[in-house]
């Protein structure tokens, strides 16, 4: 995928955690968007540029419905929708 969007370094990938350790370690200062796909939520606008900001996107199928009443309990999550249709990306 790096190199066939002509990329000059590959990304770090780093091993995957479970839901509830990533919320835990997540900095509380930084505002976490959450695509919501199928769920009543305002769309994605801008970010202040200034505010650090991290957009999770969940896995094929979406996010199931206790994920998202987990990261509902923290104050630094916010759910955004990325429209009406849902968004697939093989690379």
């Amino acid at each position: 995928a790096a190199e066939q969007s002509e990329r000059l370094t590959i990304p770090d990938i780093a091993e995957p955690v479970p839901l509830a350790a990533f919320l835990a370690a997540f900095p509380p200062s930084r505002r976490l968007f959450v695509a919501a796909e199928r769920h009543a939520a305002p769309p994605l606008s801008p970010a202040d540029p200034l505010q650090p900001h991290a957009l999770l996107v969940g896995p094929e199928g979406g996010l199931a419905p206790e994920e998202l009443d987990a990261m509902a309990r923290h104050a630094f999550v916010s759910p955004v929708t990325l429209g009406p249709r849902i968004l697939r990306a093989e690379t």
